[in-house]
């Protein structure tokens, strides 16, 4: 298993802001909780990365291989985690769009915090944990081409490219968890990009997790 290694930042540093998201509040029904089980690990307790990333492979992950299913992989995640931290709206050209997802690339390269890959049919999940002593941390971003429930999830028409705007993300509050579990912070997200630039799109449909916990 790749775990890349270095000392965890604080337990709240890397929850980024969605200053510029469409939507806010979307209420996620109990009822319709179940998109989230693809990535129900997340939701666990755990005491270290390795065994975050443990959770995933039981429940039928593969850690990605060195290559081509790492590049996509890495490359599809650092896609929509970059949309998130910069709040992309919208492309002026479809250069701006190569430059926009050369440098989302680029991020994953510059890394330094501890993570890990993984890869399950079309989806690339990367996972990180962090700690401040009495809590937990899980952190899970999952991509792909298309994600259903991301569609759904969106408000109509939010990625419009007759208008140009080609990025939109919502976060969306649950209302039901476990009690162990503090703080749930869920973001939906779609990248599209012109025509001419898709060839360089490697996913497209995000959703990232951020699960707060109390050891048990």
């Amino acid at each position: 298993m790749t775990v890349r290694r270095n000392p965890p930042a604080p337990i709240y540093r890397r929850i980024p802001v969605l200053g510029l998201a469409l939507a806010l509040g979307l209420a996620w029904q109990p009822a319709a909780a179940g998109p989230f089980e693809d990535l129900a690990p997340c939701f666990s307790v755990q005491h270290d990365l390795d065994g975050l990333a443990a959770a995933f492979v039981a429940d039928g992950w593969t850690v990605a291989g060195d290559g081509p299913e790492r590049d996509r992989a890495a490359s599809a995640t650092a896609e929509i985690n970059w949309a998130l931290r910069t709040s992309i709206g919208r492309f002026r050209s479809p250069q701006q769009a190569r430059e926009f997802l050369n440098r989302a690339h680029r991020t994953h390269d510059l890394r330094t915090d501890p993570y890990v890959l993984l890869v399950r049919d079309d989806r690339s999940l990367i996972l990180e944990w962090s700690t401040n002593g009495s809590r937990g941390q899980n952190i899970c971003l999952m991509a792909a081409a298309e994600i259903d429930y991301v569609g759904t999830g969106l408000p109509p028409g939010a990625v419009d490219p007759d208008r140009q705007r080609y990025f939109a993300a919502v976060s969306v509050p649950l209302l039901r968890a476990e009690a162990h579990i503090r703080q749930v912070q869920a973001a939906l997200a779609r990248l599209r990009v012109p025509d001419e630039a898709r060839g360089d799109l490697v996913g497209g449909d995000g959703v990232r997790l951020s699960v707060v916990y109390k050891y048990e």
